[in-house]
Protein backbone atom coordinates (compact mmCIF):
# COMPACT_ATOMS: atom_id res chain seq x y z
CA UNK A 1 0.00 0.00 0.00
CA UNK A 2 2.45 2.62 1.09
CA UNK A 3 3.94 1.68 -2.76
CA UNK A 4 1.18 2.57 -3.95
CA UNK A 5 1.47 6.04 -2.93
CA UNK A 6 4.67 6.53 -3.66
CA UNK A 7 3.93 5.92 -6.82
CA UNK A 8 0.99 8.10 -7.50
CA UNK A 9 2.98 10.96 -5.62
CA UNK A 10 5.35 10.79 -8.12
CA UNK A 11 3.73 10.95 -10.85
CA UNK A 12 2.03 13.69 -9.80
CA UNK A 13 5.12 15.81 -9.16
CA UNK A 14 6.19 14.82 -12.78
CA UNK A 15 2.84 15.99 -14.02
CA UNK A 16 3.25 19.10 -12.61
CA UNK A 17 7.22 19.68 -13.40
CA UNK A 18 6.12 19.44 -17.13
CA UNK A 19 4.58 22.71 -17.69
CA UNK A 20 7.07 24.27 -15.90
CA UNK A 21 9.50 23.23 -18.19
CA UNK A 22 7.37 24.30 -21.23
CA UNK A 23 7.18 27.93 -20.17
CA UNK A 24 10.35 28.23 -19.15
CA UNK A 25 11.49 27.20 -22.87
CA UNK A 26 8.65 29.84 -24.75
CA UNK A 27 8.95 33.05 -22.62
CA UNK A 28 10.17 36.27 -24.24
CA UNK A 29 11.27 39.76 -22.83
CA UNK A 30 9.16 42.75 -22.30
CA UNK A 31 9.88 45.96 -24.29
CA UNK A 32 10.59 47.65 -27.56
CA UNK A 33 11.19 46.25 -30.79
CA UNK A 34 13.38 48.22 -33.25
CA UNK A 35 10.80 48.07 -35.76
CA UNK A 36 8.65 51.00 -37.24
CA UNK A 37 6.43 52.11 -39.59
CA UNK A 38 3.95 55.00 -40.60
CA UNK A 39 0.01 55.28 -40.03
CA UNK A 40 -0.94 58.60 -41.36
CA UNK A 41 0.79 61.16 -39.90
CA UNK A 42 1.39 58.43 -36.71
CA UNK A 43 5.18 57.07 -36.35
CA UNK A 44 4.86 53.80 -34.79
CA UNK A 45 7.11 51.07 -33.02
CA UNK A 46 6.39 47.50 -32.28
CA UNK A 47 6.37 46.57 -28.42
CA UNK A 48 6.69 42.83 -27.49
CA UNK A 49 5.01 41.01 -24.16
CA UNK A 50 6.62 38.54 -21.99
CA UNK A 51 4.01 35.56 -23.90
CA UNK A 52 6.09 36.52 -27.44
CA UNK A 53 2.82 38.71 -28.67
CA UNK A 54 3.49 41.97 -30.71
CA UNK A 55 1.71 45.16 -31.17
CA UNK A 56 1.78 48.40 -32.91
CA UNK A 57 2.14 51.78 -30.60
CA UNK A 58 2.05 54.92 -31.58
CA UNK A 59 4.85 57.01 -30.09
CA UNK A 60 5.20 60.18 -31.48
CA UNK A 61 2.35 62.28 -33.98
CA UNK A 62 4.07 63.86 -37.21
CA UNK A 63 3.51 67.78 -37.82
CA UNK A 64 5.28 68.21 -40.95
CA UNK A 65 4.05 63.88 -41.77
CA UNK A 66 5.49 60.72 -41.67
CA UNK A 67 7.64 59.24 -44.28
CA UNK A 68 10.10 55.96 -44.56
CA UNK A 69 9.46 55.18 -41.22
CA UNK A 70 10.31 58.28 -40.07
CA UNK A 71 8.83 62.04 -39.14
CA UNK A 72 9.61 64.42 -41.79
CA UNK A 73 11.16 68.09 -40.42
CA UNK A 74 10.00 71.63 -40.87
CA UNK A 75 10.53 72.81 -44.34
CA UNK A 76 12.94 75.26 -45.07
CA UNK A 77 11.03 78.23 -45.35
CA UNK A 78 13.25 80.81 -43.93
CA UNK A 79 16.67 79.63 -42.33
CA UNK A 80 19.25 81.38 -42.10
CA UNK A 81 22.87 79.53 -43.07
CA UNK A 82 24.78 78.08 -40.26
CA UNK A 83 21.82 77.99 -38.06
CA UNK A 84 19.43 75.04 -37.60
CA UNK A 85 15.87 75.50 -37.81
CA UNK A 86 14.74 72.23 -39.79
CA UNK A 87 14.55 70.16 -36.59
CA UNK A 88 17.16 67.01 -36.69
CA UNK A 89 18.85 67.55 -39.90
CA UNK A 90 20.63 70.71 -41.54
CA UNK A 91 18.99 73.48 -43.94
CA UNK A 92 19.16 72.02 -47.32
CA UNK A 93 21.68 74.33 -49.72
CA UNK A 94 19.07 76.03 -51.41
CA UNK A 95 17.46 77.36 -48.13
CA UNK A 96 20.23 79.56 -47.70
CA UNK A 97 20.94 81.02 -51.60
CA UNK A 98 18.12 83.69 -51.40
CA UNK A 99 15.54 83.97 -54.92
CA UNK A 100 16.90 81.94 -58.39
CA UNK A 101 14.58 82.22 -61.02
CA UNK A 102 15.30 80.32 -64.49
CA UNK A 103 12.86 82.03 -67.31
CA UNK A 104 12.20 79.68 -70.36
CA UNK A 105 10.48 80.62 -73.48
CA UNK A 106 7.48 78.01 -75.05
CA UNK A 107 9.07 78.24 -79.75
CA UNK A 108 5.64 78.45 -81.28
CA UNK A 109 5.14 76.86 -84.54
CA UNK A 110 4.81 77.90 -87.51
CA UNK A 111 1.60 80.11 -88.38
CA UNK A 112 -0.04 81.99 -91.15
CA UNK A 113 0.10 85.72 -91.19
CA UNK A 114 -2.58 87.55 -89.52
CA UNK A 115 -3.30 84.63 -86.96
CA UNK A 116 -2.47 84.87 -83.31
CA UNK A 117 1.40 83.76 -81.83
CA UNK A 118 0.58 81.89 -78.35
CA UNK A 119 3.69 81.09 -76.20
CA UNK A 120 4.13 80.06 -72.51
CA UNK A 121 6.69 81.84 -70.37
CA UNK A 122 7.89 79.36 -67.64
CA UNK A 123 9.12 80.84 -64.42
CA UNK A 124 10.58 78.81 -61.82
CA UNK A 125 12.26 79.96 -58.31
CA UNK A 126 15.05 77.40 -57.24
CA UNK A 127 16.40 79.42 -54.48
CA UNK A 128 15.21 79.38 -50.74
CA UNK A 129 13.07 82.71 -51.08
CA UNK A 130 10.33 84.39 -52.99
CA UNK A 131 10.61 87.71 -54.93
CA UNK A 132 8.75 89.84 -57.16
CA UNK A 133 9.98 89.75 -60.52
CA UNK A 134 9.88 91.92 -63.51
CA UNK A 135 9.03 91.06 -67.34
CA UNK A 136 7.89 92.13 -70.80
CA UNK A 137 7.55 89.72 -73.93
CA UNK A 138 7.99 90.62 -77.28
CA UNK A 139 7.20 89.06 -80.60
CA UNK A 140 10.19 90.07 -83.00
CA UNK A 141 11.26 89.74 -86.36
CA UNK A 142 14.58 87.85 -86.69
CA UNK A 143 16.97 90.81 -86.95
CA UNK A 144 15.02 92.61 -83.84
CA UNK A 145 13.89 95.61 -86.62
CA UNK A 146 10.66 95.19 -85.59
CA UNK A 147 8.84 94.23 -82.27
CA UNK A 148 5.47 94.17 -80.67
CA UNK A 149 4.70 93.82 -77.30
CA UNK A 150 2.58 91.23 -76.31
CA UNK A 151 -1.10 90.49 -74.31
CA UNK A 152 -0.27 88.75 -71.36
CA UNK A 153 -2.49 86.77 -68.93
CA UNK A 154 -0.28 87.99 -65.77
CA UNK A 155 2.64 90.86 -64.98
CA UNK A 156 4.99 92.87 -66.22
CA UNK A 157 5.30 92.28 -61.99
CA UNK A 158 4.09 89.00 -60.58
CA UNK A 159 5.31 87.18 -57.29
CA UNK A 160 7.11 84.03 -57.34
CA UNK A 161 7.32 81.94 -53.99
CA UNK A 162 10.33 79.40 -53.11
CA UNK A 163 10.60 76.44 -55.10
CA UNK A 164 7.29 77.22 -57.53
CA UNK A 165 7.27 77.36 -60.82
CA UNK A 166 4.47 79.67 -62.75
CA UNK A 167 3.67 79.49 -66.49
CA UNK A 168 2.61 82.88 -68.02
CA UNK A 169 0.24 82.96 -71.57
CA UNK A 170 1.29 85.32 -73.95
CA UNK A 171 -0.07 86.28 -77.37
CA UNK A 172 0.13 88.76 -80.63
CA UNK A 173 -1.40 88.56 -83.94
CA UNK A 174 1.41 88.64 -86.76
CA UNK A 175 1.23 91.42 -89.31
CA UNK A 176 3.91 90.49 -91.49
CA UNK A 177 5.39 87.22 -93.27
CA UNK A 178 8.92 86.50 -91.98
CA UNK A 179 10.89 84.94 -89.90
CA UNK A 180 10.15 86.18 -85.99
CA UNK A 181 11.05 84.92 -82.27
CA UNK A 182 9.83 85.51 -78.73
CA UNK A 183 11.52 88.10 -76.40
CA UNK A 184 11.20 87.74 -72.82
CA UNK A 185 13.22 90.78 -70.83
CA UNK A 186 13.39 89.97 -67.16
CA UNK A 187 14.52 91.50 -64.16
CA UNK A 188 14.66 90.37 -60.39
CA UNK A 189 16.41 89.08 -57.37
CA UNK A 190 19.02 87.13 -59.49
CA UNK A 191 19.42 90.44 -62.14
CA UNK A 192 18.62 91.59 -65.70
CA UNK A 193 18.43 88.94 -68.42
CA UNK A 194 16.59 88.51 -71.89
CA UNK A 195 15.65 84.88 -73.21
CA UNK A 196 14.61 84.22 -76.75
CA UNK A 197 12.70 81.40 -78.06
CA UNK A 198 13.56 79.75 -81.07
CA UNK A 199 12.96 81.45 -84.64
CA UNK A 200 9.54 80.26 -86.39
CA UNK A 201 7.83 81.80 -89.67
CA UNK A 202 5.40 83.36 -90.28
CA UNK A 203 3.72 82.66 -93.98
CA UNK A 204 1.96 83.88 -96.57
CA UNK A 205 -2.17 83.12 -95.28
CA UNK A 206 -3.67 80.29 -97.90
CA UNK A 207 -7.79 81.33 -97.05
CA UNK A 208 -10.94 79.51 -98.48
CA UNK A 209 -12.57 81.42 -100.78
CA UNK A 210 -15.97 82.45 -99.80
CA UNK A 211 -18.35 84.91 -99.07
CA UNK A 212 -18.33 87.14 -95.70
CA UNK A 213 -21.74 88.26 -93.95
CA UNK A 214 -21.15 91.65 -94.83
CA UNK A 215 -23.44 93.35 -97.22
CA UNK A 216 -23.33 97.18 -98.74
CA UNK A 217 -25.73 99.20 -101.09
CA UNK A 218 -24.14 100.69 -104.30
CA UNK A 219 -27.08 102.22 -106.53
CA UNK A 220 -29.55 99.64 -107.12
CA UNK A 221 -27.13 96.92 -106.09
CA UNK A 222 -26.64 94.94 -103.63
CA UNK A 223 -23.11 94.30 -102.99
CA UNK A 224 -21.34 91.19 -100.85
CA UNK A 225 -17.89 91.27 -99.37
CA UNK A 226 -15.85 88.25 -100.49
CA UNK A 227 -12.68 86.75 -99.43
CA UNK A 228 -9.82 85.46 -101.90
CA UNK A 229 -7.25 82.85 -101.52
CA UNK A 230 -4.64 85.22 -100.09
CA UNK A 231 -6.76 86.26 -97.07
CA UNK A 232 -7.65 89.50 -99.28
CA UNK A 233 -11.20 91.07 -99.47
CA UNK A 234 -13.35 92.63 -102.37
CA UNK A 235 -16.51 93.96 -102.70
CA UNK A 236 -18.74 91.78 -105.58
CA UNK A 237 -21.67 92.47 -106.88
CA UNK A 238 -24.50 90.02 -105.17
CA UNK A 239 -28.03 91.12 -106.14
CA UNK A 240 -29.59 93.49 -108.23
CA UNK A 241 -32.51 95.21 -106.27
CA UNK A 242 -35.52 96.18 -108.70
CA UNK A 243 -37.41 98.60 -106.32
CA UNK A 244 -34.10 99.71 -104.67
CA UNK A 245 -31.23 99.34 -102.50
CA UNK A 246 -31.25 100.49 -98.58
CA UNK A 247 -27.76 100.22 -96.29
CA UNK A 248 -27.42 96.43 -96.45
CA UNK A 249 -30.66 94.81 -98.04
CA UNK A 250 -32.93 95.08 -101.42
CA UNK A 251 -36.50 96.99 -100.51
CA UNK A 252 -39.55 95.09 -101.02
CA UNK A 253 -42.23 96.00 -103.74
CA UNK A 254 -44.70 96.59 -100.60
CA UNK A 255 -42.07 99.37 -99.30
CA UNK A 256 -41.91 100.85 -102.73
CA UNK A 257 -45.34 100.81 -103.73
CA UNK A 258 -47.83 99.29 -100.81
CA UNK A 259 -50.72 97.62 -101.05
CA UNK A 260 -53.06 100.27 -99.65
CA UNK A 261 -56.98 99.97 -99.53
CA UNK A 262 -59.09 102.87 -99.53
CA UNK A 263 -62.34 102.42 -97.33
CA UNK A 264 -65.58 105.04 -97.60
CA UNK A 265 -68.81 104.93 -95.88
CA UNK A 266 -71.54 107.13 -94.50
CA UNK A 267 -70.64 109.89 -92.27
CA UNK A 268 -73.61 109.11 -90.15
CA UNK A 269 -76.47 106.53 -89.47
CA UNK A 270 -79.41 105.83 -87.87
CA UNK A 271 -80.80 102.30 -86.72
CA UNK A 272 -83.49 100.99 -84.26
CA UNK A 273 -81.92 98.41 -81.35
CA UNK A 274 -83.99 95.13 -81.24
CA UNK A 275 -83.86 94.43 -85.19
CA UNK A 276 -81.19 93.60 -87.76
CA UNK A 277 -80.56 97.05 -89.27
CA UNK A 278 -78.21 96.60 -93.15
CA UNK A 279 -75.28 99.29 -94.16
CA UNK A 280 -72.59 99.19 -96.87
CA UNK A 281 -69.40 100.71 -97.13
CA UNK A 282 -66.95 100.51 -99.84
CA UNK A 283 -63.32 99.31 -100.46
CA UNK A 284 -60.83 100.22 -103.09
CA UNK A 285 -57.28 98.68 -103.95
CA UNK A 286 -55.09 101.59 -104.80
CA UNK A 287 -52.05 99.55 -105.36
CA UNK A 288 -50.04 98.25 -108.63
CA UNK A 289 -51.10 94.56 -108.16
CA UNK A 290 -53.88 92.75 -106.90
CA UNK A 291 -54.47 92.01 -103.33
CA UNK A 292 -56.27 90.53 -100.60
CA UNK A 293 -57.45 92.81 -97.48
CA UNK A 294 -58.86 91.87 -94.34
CA UNK A 295 -61.95 93.27 -93.04
CA UNK A 296 -62.18 94.36 -89.49
CA UNK A 297 -64.91 96.37 -87.27
CA UNK A 298 -63.98 98.04 -84.45
CA UNK A 299 -66.24 100.56 -81.50
CA UNK A 300 -68.51 100.02 -79.16
CA UNK A 301 -70.62 98.53 -81.93
CA UNK A 302 -67.93 95.89 -83.63
CA UNK A 303 -69.26 93.10 -81.24
CA UNK A 304 -72.67 93.13 -82.77
CA UNK A 305 -71.60 93.64 -86.32
CA UNK A 306 -71.52 90.77 -89.12
CA UNK A 307 -69.36 91.12 -92.15
CA UNK A 308 -67.20 89.06 -94.37
CA UNK A 309 -63.68 88.60 -93.32
CA UNK A 310 -61.99 89.74 -96.55
CA UNK A 311 -62.37 90.83 -100.16
CA UNK A 312 -59.90 90.30 -103.05
CA UNK A 313 -59.46 93.46 -105.33
CA UNK A 314 -57.45 94.00 -108.08
CA UNK A 315 -55.74 96.83 -108.92
CA UNK A 316 -57.45 100.22 -108.70
CA UNK A 317 -60.92 98.09 -108.14
CA UNK A 318 -63.57 98.67 -106.10
CA UNK A 319 -66.81 97.39 -104.39
CA UNK A 320 -69.29 97.57 -102.05
CA UNK A 321 -69.41 95.39 -99.31
CA UNK A 322 -72.95 94.81 -97.38
CA UNK A 323 -72.73 94.24 -93.86
CA UNK A 324 -75.23 94.02 -90.64
CA UNK A 325 -75.52 94.88 -87.22
CA UNK A 326 -77.82 93.54 -84.80
CA UNK A 327 -78.38 95.76 -81.80
CA UNK A 328 -79.75 94.59 -78.57
CA UNK A 329 -82.83 96.21 -77.01
CA UNK A 330 -80.71 97.85 -74.04
CA UNK A 331 -78.32 99.52 -76.11
CA UNK A 332 -79.12 103.40 -77.35
CA UNK A 333 -77.28 106.52 -77.68
CA UNK A 334 -74.59 107.93 -80.25
CA UNK A 335 -71.50 105.81 -81.40
CA UNK A 336 -68.52 105.56 -83.51
CA UNK A 337 -67.81 102.49 -86.04
CA UNK A 338 -64.83 102.37 -87.80
CA UNK A 339 -64.51 99.59 -90.67
CA UNK A 340 -61.00 98.85 -91.69
CA UNK A 341 -58.97 96.98 -94.67
CA UNK A 342 -55.22 95.81 -93.72
CA UNK A 343 -53.15 95.06 -96.56
CA UNK A 344 -49.98 96.25 -96.28
CA UNK A 345 -50.87 98.81 -94.19
CA UNK A 346 -54.47 99.54 -92.52
CA UNK A 347 -57.12 102.17 -94.02
CA UNK A 348 -60.26 102.92 -92.28
CA UNK A 349 -63.41 104.78 -92.60
CA UNK A 350 -65.71 106.06 -89.43
CA UNK A 351 -69.23 106.47 -89.32
CA UNK A 352 -71.12 108.46 -86.29
CA UNK A 353 -74.22 105.58 -85.25
CA UNK A 354 -77.24 107.06 -83.36
CA UNK A 355 -79.20 103.77 -81.75
CA UNK A 356 -83.15 104.42 -81.13
CA UNK A 357 -85.84 102.37 -79.66
CA UNK A 358 -89.02 101.61 -81.34
CA UNK A 359 -91.73 103.68 -79.85
CA UNK A 360 -95.35 104.19 -80.19
CA UNK A 361 -96.47 107.67 -80.39
CA UNK A 362 -99.27 108.55 -78.42
CA UNK A 363 -99.88 111.93 -79.93
CA UNK A 364 -98.55 111.26 -83.32
CA UNK A 365 -102.26 113.18 -85.07
CA UNK A 366 -102.07 116.64 -85.69
CA UNK A 367 -104.09 118.76 -82.80
CA UNK A 368 -106.06 120.18 -85.36
CA UNK A 369 -107.38 116.50 -85.97
CA UNK A 370 -108.30 116.03 -82.30
CA UNK A 371 -109.94 119.24 -82.40
CA UNK A 372 -112.53 118.40 -85.13
CA UNK A 373 -112.88 114.83 -83.43
CA UNK A 374 -113.57 116.34 -80.28
CA UNK A 375 -116.32 118.32 -80.93
CA UNK A 376 -117.95 115.70 -83.31
CA UNK A 377 -117.67 113.25 -80.09
CA UNK A 378 -119.77 116.35 -78.26
CA UNK A 379 -121.96 116.72 -80.66
CA UNK A 380 -123.44 113.09 -80.86
CA UNK A 381 -122.96 113.09 -77.17
CA UNK A 382 -125.57 116.11 -76.77
CA UNK A 383 -128.04 114.26 -79.62
CA UNK A 384 -127.63 110.80 -77.78
CA UNK A 385 -128.38 112.47 -74.72
CA UNK A 386 -131.33 114.34 -75.96
CA UNK A 387 -132.64 111.86 -77.69
CA UNK A 388 -133.10 109.21 -74.97
CA UNK A 389 -134.51 112.60 -72.47
CA UNK A 390 -137.35 112.91 -75.02
CA UNK A 391 -138.02 109.05 -75.40
CA UNK A 392 -138.41 108.99 -71.88
CA UNK A 393 -140.77 111.50 -70.85
CA UNK A 394 -143.35 110.72 -68.48
CA UNK A 395 -147.13 110.84 -69.31
CA UNK A 396 -148.90 114.27 -69.07
CA UNK A 397 -146.58 116.69 -70.19
CA UNK A 398 -147.82 117.75 -73.63
CA UNK A 399 -144.66 120.47 -73.60
CA UNK A 400 -142.48 117.40 -74.08
CA UNK A 401 -144.80 115.78 -76.91
CA UNK A 402 -144.92 118.79 -78.90
CA UNK A 403 -140.78 118.97 -78.80
CA UNK A 404 -140.80 115.72 -80.24
CA UNK A 405 -143.55 116.72 -83.02
CA UNK A 406 -141.44 119.22 -84.42
CA UNK A 407 -138.66 117.41 -84.85
CA UNK A 408 -140.85 115.24 -86.51
CA UNK A 409 -140.36 111.80 -84.29
CA UNK A 410 -143.48 109.22 -84.24
CA UNK A 411 -144.22 107.47 -80.80
CA UNK A 412 -146.90 105.23 -79.69
CA UNK A 413 -149.54 106.72 -77.44
CA UNK A 414 -147.32 104.26 -74.57
CA UNK A 415 -144.45 106.57 -74.98
CA UNK A 416 -142.19 103.99 -77.20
Amino acid sequence: MKKVFVLVLVASLLALSIPVLARDCCTCSNGWLDSYRCNGNNLERQYQYSDCDKEWRSVEYCNYGCESNQCLPKACDSCECGKNECKEIECKESCCKGCDVQVSVESPGDVFLGETVSTKIAMKNDGGSGSNVKFYAYMCTDNENYCSAMDCNDGPVTYLPSGETKEITCKAKTTETCMHKIKVVYSGCNGDTTVYSNNFEVKQAKCQEVFTNEFMCVNDWLMRKYQLGDCTFQWKQYMSCPYGCDTDRCLDVSEVNPIVAQVSMDESMNVKNCEISKFDFAVKNTGGEGATFKLVASGKLSEWIHLQSQIELEPKEEKTVEAYMSIPCDIEGSYNLTISAIGDKQASASSYVTVTSERYELFAVPWSTIGYLFIVVVVISFFVWLSKKMIRFPRGRPEGFKLVKNLNLKFDTKGR
